[in-house]
C-alpha cells in the first residue's frame, strides 16, 4: 500500500469517527433531556402522591372524630 493510500484511509477513519461522536452527542443531549423530563415528573408523582396522603390522614382523623362522638 502506497502511503497516499494509507493517509487517505486513515482521513476517512477520521471523518468516520467524527460523524459517530456527533452522532452519540445529540443522543448523549437527548437522553439529558429526557431524565430531566424524567426526574421532574417523579417529582410530580412524589408531590401528588403526598398531597393525597395528607388528605387521607385529614379523613381518617375527621372519621375518627365522628366516630369518638
Amino acid at each position: 500500500m502506497s502511503t497516499e493510500h494509507l493517509f487517505s484511509e486513515l482521513q476517512l477513519a477520521v471523518q468516520r469517527l467524527l460523524e459517530k461522536n456527533q452522532q452519540l452527542t445529540s443522543q448523549l443531549t437527548q437522553l439529558q433531556e429526557q431524565h430531566e423530563l424524567l426526574q421532574l415528573d417523579a417529582l410530580e408523582k412524589d408531590e401528588q402522591q403526598e398531597q393525597l396522603q395528607q388528605k387521607m390522614q385529614t379523613l381518617l382523623t375527621t372519621l375518627s372524630d365522628a366516630a369518638g362522638r
